[in-house]
């Protein structure tokens, strides 16, 4: 398939991986750790024997010698140089390890200030040098998808990621022509009046559509910055200007974000025939990583969808708009809590007015505590019948559940067709029952089988 060219921009790297990122358990009585800091450096005092310990003039000479053995500050030569050596291993060892845990208080605390990675300021990271052996896709990308449905009934796919040069790549399909196109966000934004802010290596992609006819944005594409801040890039006409992408203030609002969030956006919907809905965002607040949701109404009035102890740090998290009752839109959040220092459990959540924490889901499954490959995603089933819950697990395997008339499990995906021995870092799912996911150097499509959703049947390679 032919590729649309795009700039070899260069886009700055300021954070280290988020791989990097270790889970902290939540509870009620937990308080923020202090930023760590270097240990000041300690003058090392070395302790004097009691004299009474030091040997006397009568010591022993030295075998072979006739003559008393020669004495150094009162001391035996033997003794005293035994005692330097002993002093000389006791200061290097000190310094050894005081300059590790030095080391390792700085790190822990650029760790926790950037959730991994994001941190203002920190060194430019070159993509070549983080073990990324790709040539076309980033090996440490997030991934997200949006679909929506035109004026004149054409069917739009977009799949977003980053590059390995860690540029955000858009990759969209219409049903017109049944193609895929290339973008390169942050050469189109470079070539406008505006700059993306600076973006990590793993940056948090989050995306929805606007499937009604409306005055707002048709896509949004949600990311968090290196300072952990949300921002995002928008597009408005995508029939008659589908390159027209532009930055997305978040109405100019400043929402910065717990240090490792990730984050999850949908479009709210408003069945009224005088109601837009809203894009809605959610994401962990830096106050305590309590589980917020904002919308593009009123981006600077976040709204708390679950406490702090109700949520683990960093933990995965996906959203999915569906009908509830006759017209009443409903939103539904996956989030992870913790169940012990090294066991999570998946918390359902809804909004109907207001957010309300529901069952716990994927009960039978030993789930790990968040970790940046631990994900979780929610789409639709063909039809818009039913939703489906997706877990992808830190060994690449990918579980779930749907709902249609109950709960339904899925403890085995099967991917039919398509490249074998498929092994994903990152999935998406959107609302026309479409499944994405990367595995090596690939990003891959399949849609989810009506009669067993539990079959994804291969429909292309959405890039390269």
């Amino acid at each position: 398939m032919a590729q649309a060219p795009y700039s070899d921009l260069e886009v700055r790297h300021l954070e280290t991986e988020r791989s990097e990122l270790q889970p902290v358990p939540n509870n009620p009585d937990y308080t923020l750790p202090e930023p760590s800091h270097t240990p000041d450096t300690q003058d090392t005092q070395n302790t004097v024997a009691d004299k009474s310990e030091i040997p006397t003039s009568d010591a022993q000479p030295l075998a072979g010698s006739d003559k008393p053995g020669r004495r150094l500050c009162g001391l035996s030569s033997r003794v005293f140089y035994a005692l330097v050596a002993l002093a000389t291993l006791v200061i290097a060892g000190g310094i050894v390890a005081g300059a590790v845990v030095g080391t390792r208080a700085r790190n822990g605390s650029e760790d926790h200030a950037s959730g991994g990675g994001n941190a203002d300021g920190g060194d430019a990271a070159d993509p070549s040098n983080d073990g990324n052996t790709n040539t076309h896709v980033m090996s440490t990308s997030q991934l997200a998808s949006a679909n929506w449905t035109d004026p004149a009934g054409f069917h739009h796919r977009f799949v977003f990621f980053q590059d390995v040069t860690g540029a955000l790549v858009a990759r969209r399909w219409e049903s017109q022509n049944k193609t895929w196109a290339t973008n390169n966000l942050t050469d189109i934004i470079a070539r406008s009046d505006s700059s993306l802010s600076p973006l990590g290596r793993s940056t948090p992609l989050a995306s929805a559509a606007s499937t009604y006819n409306s005055s707002s944005e048709r896509v949004r594409l949600y990311f968090i910055t290196s300072n952990n801040t949300v921002s995002g890039v928008a597009i408005n006409d995508l029939v008659k200007e589908p390159e027209a992408w532009r930055v997305d203030s978040i109405a100019g609002n400043s929402i910065q974000t717990w240090p490792g969030s990730q984050l999850a956006a949908s479009w709210h919907r408003c069945w009224a025939n005088a109601c837009e809905g809203t894009f809605t965002v959610a994401f962990q607040r830096l106050e305590d990583a309590g589980v917020m949701t904002t919308n593009s109404t009123e981006y600077k009035n976040p709204r708390l969808a679950l406490e702090a102890n109700r949520a683990a740090y960093n933990t995965s998290l996906a959203l999915v708009a569906e009908r509830f009752e006759s017209d009443y839109p409903r939103l539904t959040m996956l989030t992870e809590t913790l169940a012990s220092a090294v066991k999570g459990r998946i918390q359902k959540s809804s909004f109907t007015g207001k957010w309300i924490p529901q069952e716990e889901l994927f009960s039978n499954v030993n789930l790990p505590v968040p970790s940046p490959s631990l994900q979780f995603s929610l789409g639709a089933l063909p039809n818009s019948d039913g939703v489906v819950f997706l877990i992808l697990q830190p060994n690449g395997k990918v579980i779930g559940e749907y709902f249609r008339s109950g709960f339904k499990d899925m403890p085995e995906i099967e991917f039919r067709n398509g490249p074998s021995g498929v092994n994903f870092s990152v999935i998406a799912t959107g609302e026309d029952a479409m499944f994405y996911g990367i595995s090596g150097d690939e990003v891959l499509a399949y849609s989810i089988d009506d009669s067993d959703p539990s079959v994804f049947k291969f429909e292309g390679t959405v890039y390269p």
